[in-house]
């Protein structure tokens, strides 16, 4: 098939440039052909979409690039569903902390380690037969009762662990018909240690579109990569389509002699990441982000070549946001304003010239076309 590098500096040039189209899609009549059909039959089938990344897909809330996508695809084709709901969705109180890559298929946990006063995690949410997932602990889980609207639901005894991708294979499906705007009350017994890791919610509808997220600030390909991960996917419904936006944690500051090096390595975490999907049946689309600063690294090309190289060995899909935010980092600072403050050099953060979601609603607008039939 081929692949187009664009060199550092340059223009949009490369022996198979003919094969991005308009959209900046590459590869997506073919790589996303079975999502395309199941979009056709939407109004008669659930769509069902998870979109993995770092903190470029887990920031800005409602405003995130991937919550934007969420919304254009269910105002076209229906709305079947928020899907899995991470941490950060719910609030922890005292003896409880927030952890990043901590394992597990989301890499993230409000973890409760005890105290005096019993504290509990907190939510208001739309839950359709939620499943609580949890992990255990190797020395010191304790319980938690599991409370929906003030009724307890359920029990988790965190327990028990050996150090091994078992642990975080622990949840608690609870029966609940689809409901809107529900509390959810985690209450710890107090006497040991309880780690949440989100909940997954599917729906009771059979059409439009669902959109689980899953992402995790400081998120590399080799923690998708793992067993670890991989042991909770399970419990999602196969998806029709997976997107994948990895790579700025992996080649963050990275010298040019261990260039090629971590890009072999992230090209194999990623090529285990798509084959466990591809083998589940879905097509996967990828996505290369706009250039970050040179501070966080000045091989930000060589990253987009690797996507490209991805996408023809394992027939994938590609947006290129990079191209098609300009390839500079000083065109997205200090003329869109996307960087905004500071500068951030790689998370749109908005500033004087652009809100804090404006770099993503162009993100998801870049994305969109290819996403969404015409």
């Amino acid at each position: 098939m081929g692949y187009i590098f664009i060199p550092k500096g340059s223009g949009a040039t490369g022996p198979a440039v003919e094969k991005i189209d308009k959209s900046f899609g590459y590869n997506i009549s073919s790589g996303l052909s079975q999502y395309r059909k199941a979009l056709q039959a939407s109004a008669t089938s659930q769509v069902r979409i998870i979109w993995i990344g770092d903190s470029l897909t887990q920031q800005a809330g409602a405003a995130g690039y991937a919550q934007v996508l969420r919304s254009k695809l269910q105002a076209r084709y229906g709305n079947s569903s928020i899907g899995y709901l991470i941490p950060d969705n719910f609030g922890g109180g005292a003896g409880w902390g927030f952890n990043n890559n901590q394992g597990g298929f989301a890499l993230q946990a409000l973890k409760f380690t005890g105290g005096a006063t019993v504290s509990e995690v907190t939510g208001t949410v739309s839950l359709y037969n939620p499943r609580f997932m949890f992990r255990k602990q190797v020395s010191g889980g304790g319980t938690a009762k599991i409370f929906i609207n003030n009724v307890e639901k359920g029990t988790v005894d965190c327990s028990g662990g050996n150090g091994t991708a078992s642990d975080w294979d622990l949840s608690v499906s609870i029966a609940q018909p689809a409901t809107n705007g529900l509390g959810v009350r985690i209450v710890p017994d107090g006497n040991g240690i309880v780690e949440f890791n989100g909940v997954i919610t599917e729906t009771a509808t059979n059409s439009g579109v669902m959109l689980h997220r899953i992402a995790s600030p400081g998120a590399r390909a080799s923690h998708f990569a793992s067993q670890n991960a991989m042991i909770g996917w399970k419990y999602f419904s196969s998806p029709h389509l997976v997107g994948l936006c990895l790579g700025a944690n992996d080649i963050y500051n990275v010298s040019a002699a261990n260039l090629k090096s971590t890009l072999q390595q992230w090209k194999a975490d990623m090529g285990t990441i798509i084959n466990y999907w591809k083998g589940r049946g879905s097509d996967v689309l990828l996505v290369p982000w706009f250039r970050p600063a040179d501070s966080w690294t000045t091989f930000w090309p060589e990253l987009v070549e690797a996507y490209y190289e991805l996408a023809d060995q394992f027939n994938c899909g590609l947006v290129d946001v990079y191209r098609a935010l300009g390839m500079s980092y000083e065109l997205l600072a200090n003329v869109y304003g996307y960087l905004g403050d500071g500068p951030d050099p790689i998370h749109p953060t908005g500033g004087q010239k652009a809100a804090i979601g404006a770099g993503h609603a162009h993100v998801a607008r870049i994305i969109e076309p290819n996403v969404i039939l015409k």
